[in-house]
């Protein structure tokens, strides 16, 4: 059984919780934080835990850095 552990670095959805200091990831921020960038995030996040098996991708996954389940849910 693969079990990998992975530091996504930041990855945030485009919608500002409350209570969350989370303002630098919004599309209206410096960072230009918008759907597309997100999405293209998530899809390269993907790749990578696939590609990590080959023909047998990990069985576990840790995720580490991710903002809320709605982002686990966008995955």
């Amino acid at each position: 059984m693969k079990i990998m552990t992975y530091n996504v670095e930041n990855l945030f959805d485009t919608q500002h919780d409350e209570g969350k200091d989370d303002y630098e990831y919004l599309p209206s921020s410096k960072k230009k934080w918008t759907n597309t960038r997100y999405y293209h995030k998530i899809r390269d996040v993907m790749k990578t835990i696939t590609n990590i098996g080959g023909w047998e991708p990990p069985m576990l996954v840790g995720l580490c850095e991710i903002e809320n389940d709605n982002v686990l849910n966008d995955m």
